[in-house]
C-alpha cells in the first residue's frame, strides 16, 4: 500500500504541474456541457413568425393568441400585405407567417368554414416540421373549441368521442433534448478522463524515459497501475459531480432517484 500510495502521490503532482492536463480535466467538460446544453439542443420553440391579419376581428385575434400562447410561435412581426411577408421570409427575419384572410370571422359565424394559411421556411427541415405539426395541432384544438361553442349556442351537446387517448410520457415528460443530452455527457466525461488521460500518463512516462526507472523499482505491476488509475478515477468522479451540479442548477435538468446509486454506478 505504501508503494501504491507513493505512485498515486507522484501522479497527482504530475497532474497539478501540467497545465494542459488541468485544462483537459476541468475546462473541457464544462465547455462540452454548455455546447450540449445550447448548441446541440434540438428543441424548436419560439419560432420567429410574421402575422398578416387581413380580418382584424375578435376571432382572428383569438387565433393569433392561440399561436402565440403555444410557445412555438413568436408573432414578432405584423405584416401589412403579402409583399412584406415575402420580404421577411426571404431575408430570414422570420421562419413562418400566419395569414388570416378577410371575412374570416363572418365565415365562421355562418358555419361555412374559413381557411387560414401558414407559410413555413423549409430550409431547416427540423424547424419546418415542428412548425407544421404545431400549427396543425393549434388549429385542431381551435376547431374543437369552436365546434363546442357552436353546438352550445344551438342548445346541443357535443357528441361523446368514442376513443379518448390519454397519453403520458415517462422519464422525460417535457420531451426536452437537454434532459437526454446532458446526463449522457456524464458518461462521456467518465470515459474520457479515466481511459484517455490514464493512457496519456503511461505514454508520458515512456516519452520522458521514466518508465524504465519505475520498472526497476520494487513496484509490482498492479501497484504501478493502481497508482496511475486511482487519481483519474477520483478526478472523473469529481468532474461528474460538477457536471451534475451545473446540469441541475443551471440547466434545470430534473434529478429523480438515488444520488448514491448514481455515484456507485459511476464508480
Amino acid at each position: 500500500m505504501k508503494r501504491t500510495a507513493a505512485v498515486l502521490r507522484k501522479e497527482f503532482y504530475h497532474i497539478l504541474r501540467d497545465a494542459r492536463a488541468l485544462y483537459i480535466i476541468f475546462i473541457l467538460p464544462v465547455v462540452m456541457l454548455f455546447l450540449f446544453g445550447y448548441a446541440v439542443a434540438n428543441d424548436v420553440k419560439h419560432i420567429p413568425t410574421a402575422l398578416l391579419d387581413q380580418d382584424e376581428s375578435v376571432a382572428s385575434f383569438h387565433l393569433a393568441e392561440a399561436f402565440s400562447r403555444s410557445g412555438y410561435f413568436d408573432l414578432t412581426w405584423k405584416a401589412t400585405d403579402y409583399q412584406q411577408v415575402e420580404e421577411l421570409m426571404d431575408s430570414g427575419v422570420v421562419r413562418c407567417a400566419l395569414v388570416i384572410p378577410p371575412g374570416f370571422a363572418v365565415q365562421l359565424a355562418r358555419q361555412s368554414g374559413s381557411e387560414v394559411q401558414i407559410l413555413i421556411d423549409g430550409t431547416n427541415p427540423t424547424t419546418a416540421q415542428t412548425a407544421l405539426f404545431s400549427a396543425e395541432s393549434i388549429v385542431a384544438h381551435s376547431n374543437a373549441e369552436l365546434t363546442a361553442a357552436m353546438l352550445q349556442r344551438q342548445g346541443q351537446q357535443l357528441a361523446l368521442i368514442p376513443i379518448d387517448l390519454q397519453s403520458r410520457v415517462w422519464y422525460n415528460p417535457s420531451l426536452e433534448s437537454l434532459n437526454f443530452n446532458i446526463p449522457g455527457l456524464i458518461g462521456i466525461v467518465l470515459q474520457f478522463i479515466t481511459i484517455n488521460l490514464t493512457a496519456f500518463s503511461i505514454v508520458r512516462e515512456r516519452e520522458k524515459g521514466t518508465m524504465e526507472t519505475l520498472i526497476v523499482t520494487p513496484l509490482k505491476p498492479l501497484e504501478l497501475m493502481l497508482g496511475k488509475i486511482i487519481p483519474y478515477i477520483v478526478l472523473a468522479l469529481a468532474i461528474s459531480l460538477l457536471v451534475l451540479a451545473i446540469a441541475v442548477l443551471w440547466f434545470q435538468v430534473p434529478f429523480n432517484g438515488s444520488f448514491w446509486l448514481l455515484l456507485f454506478l459511476s464508480f
